[in-house]
């Protein structure tokens, strides 16, 4: 189990919630996420591009068959 104040460092490396979690010795990601879920980098630009690239890929026409 880790202290508290290393837990931005974890967060800021990418961790993942349930990785801190369990690093913390929280009972649920709830708990962390109640705390220091803050402290995560907004991932919507970063969801919307991705959702954007799966759009497009399907509009474009599939490749025919030789």
């Amino acid at each position: 189990m880790i202290c508290g104040t290393s837990t931005p460092a974890l967060i800021a490396a990418g961790e993942s919630v349930t990785t801190v979690q369990a690093a913390l010795g929280h009972a649920s990601a709830v708990e962390t996420l109640e705390v220091y879920a803050g402290l995560w980098p907004d991932r919507d630009p970063a969801i919307r591009a991705a959702i954007d690239h799966l759009l497009t890929r399907e509009a474009e026409p599939a490749a025919r068959p030789d």
